[in-house]
C-alpha cells in the first residue's frame, strides 16, 4: 500500500512490469502513476483530485473513490477501469482497449465523461437522473447505458464503427453524433416520451428496437 498523505502533488513510480499495488490513497494529492509494464492497482482513494497515468503498459484500476479525473492520454497501453463508486468523474483513455465500467453508480444530477483515442473502447454506465457523455476519436468502440429514465446520454463518434445501447430511456435523452463507420444504435426497454437525436454520419446507420417499442411518443 502507498499513502500520500497532505500533498499538492504527487509521483508514483511503478518501476517492474506485472505489478500489483493494493491500496494507493492519494490523500490531496493530484498524483501521477507512472509505469513501465502491465499494473494492477486494487484500490484508489483519491479525495477530489486528479490522477494522471503514463507510461507504457496496462493498467487496471478498481474501486476508485473521489477522483474528479483519471487521465490515460499519456499511457501507451489500455486503461481498464472500475470507476463504479465515482459519480462525478471524467475518464480519458490510453492507446490500447480501453475498457471503463461507471455501472454500478446510479446517477443524480452529476456527471461521468469518457474521453476515449484509437484504440477499440468499452464503456458501460447506469444514469437516473445524471449525464454520460462518451467521445470516440477511432477504432470499434462500444457504449451501453442501463435505465436512462430522465438522464442524458450523449455519444460522439469517431472514423471506426459505433454501437451505442440504451435501455429505459423513458423520459431521458439520446444524442448521437456518430462518425465515419457502420453504427448501431440499439434501444431497448422503454421509450415513453424520449427526446432521441442520432446522426449516423458516414457509412451504414442501422437503428434497432426492442420487441413492441414504439417512437411514435418519442420527441
Amino acid at each position: 500500500s502507498v499513502t500520500f498523505s497532505t500533498l499538492g502533488t504527487a509521483t508514483y513510480n511503478v518501476t517492474a512490469a506485472d505489478t500489483t499495488t493494493g491500496t494507493l490513497d492519494a490523500g490531496t494529492a493530484d498524483v501521477t502513476i507512472n509505469v513501465v509494464g502491465d499494473t494492477t492497482i486494487t484500490t484508489l482513494t483519491a479525495a477530489n483530485t486528479d490522477v494522471t497515468v503514463t507510461g507504457t503498459g496496462d493498467v487496471t484500476v478498481t474501486n476508485p473513490t473521489a477522483a474528479d479525473s483519471v487521465g490515460a492520454s499519456g499511457l501507451t497501453g489500455a486503461l481498464d477501469l472500475d470507476s463504479s463508486l465515482i459519480t462525478d468523474v471524467t475518464v480519458s483513455g490510453g492507446t490500447g482497449d480501453n475498457v471503463v465500467d461507471f455501472a454500478g453508480v446510479t446517477l443524480v444530477n452529476s456527471t461521468v465523461t469518457y474521453i476515449g483515442q484509437s484504440g477499440d473502447d468499452t464503456v458501460s454506465s447506469a444514469t437516473a437522473l445524471g449525464t454520460v457523455v462518451a467521445t470516440f476519436a477511432g477504432g470499434t468502440n462500444s457504449m451501453t447505458a442501463n435505465s436512462i429514465t430522465d438522464g442524458t446520454l450523449s455519444v460522439t463518434g469517431g472514423a471506426g464503427a459505433e454501437t451505442v445501447s440504451a435501455a429505459a430511456l423513458e423520459d431521458g435523452t439520446l444524442a448521437a453524433s456518430l462518425g465515419g463507420g457502420d453504427d448501431t444504435v440499439t434501444l431497448s426497454g422503454a421509450v415513453d416520451e424520449a427526446t432521441i437525436a442520432i446522426n449516423f454520419g458516414d457509412g451504414v446507420g442501422t437503428l434497432v428496437l426492442g420487441a413492441n417499442e414504439s417512437l411514435t411518443a418519442a420527441g
